[in-house]
């Protein structure tokens, strides 16, 4: 694989007595974590900072990546953890990896701790990372708070996209804020023009409406 290539290539620089740089070691621990080598990537950050390079943000997020890959939850919490600790500041792309391995595992309130510490860092994050810390909320039955994630979306002009609707339209429901709901679901209908988005938000709606043992509503909303 492409991570025994890089490895081969790193060896072969230190016996040529050429001292690889930071990039080159990002670089095969990038290869590594790729190929599922999480043994050999961990190994080349010891290396890395035995070397006196120190780990940077690109290292970090490429091991926190890895484990995210195998969904090995508690090693991306201690890598996490050990960045911080090293005072290298995450990223964008470190906090979606961080989320999508909390989230996958049903972390859900470490997951909005992470996502809490990427709004106090005043970091800008894609749409994919606000829609899990919504899912967490709505997995803890934080109505409200799935509710208020996405109106900050909002005025925060942070795209919203069908998955972004139909988090908060459950929300709405599921919380029994049913009148709020229909008018929140008629509001993202009347700006939405993609027939097939419209037609998985009101089922979306439907459906919590079904689990909330409110049929009347549920077939009010097809009507």
């Amino acid at each position: 694989g492409k991570w025994e290539i890089a490895l081969s290539v790193l060896g072969t620089m230190k016996e040529d007595d050429v001292d690889p740089s930071r990039v080159t070691y990002n670089a095969a621990i990038h290869a590594c974590t790729k190929g599922g080598a999480m043994a050999s990537a961990s190994g080349l950050v010891q290396e890395l900072k035995q070397a006196g390079l120190g780990a940077d943000v690109v290292t970090y997020t490429s091991i926190i990546a890895g484990f995210m890959w195998k969904n090995d939850i508690k090693s991306v919490i201690d890598s996490f953890r050990q960045m911080k600790q090293d005072g290298v500041r995450p990223n964008e792309h470190t906090y979606a990896c961080v989320l999508t391995a909390l989230t996958r595992g049903a972390e859900w309130k470490s997951a909005l701790d992470a996502y809490k510490d990427l709004l106090d860092q005043r970091i800008l994050a894609p749409t994919s990372v606000h829609n899990m810390a919504i899912t967490s909320h709505v997995r803890l039955g934080e109505w409200l708070k799935a509710v208020q994630t996405y109106m900050r979306m909002r005025s925060g002009r942070i795209r919203q996209d069908v998955a972004s609707h139909c988090l908060a339209i459950q929300a709405h429901f599921l919380g029994n804020q049913r009148e709020a709901g229909v008018r929140f679901l008629n509001q993202v209908l009347e700006n939405e023009t993609d027939k097939q988005v419209i037609e998985r938000c009101i089922l979306t709606a439907v459906k919590a409406c079904d689990r909330n043992q409110a049929w009347q509503q549920a077939v009010s909303l097809v009507d």
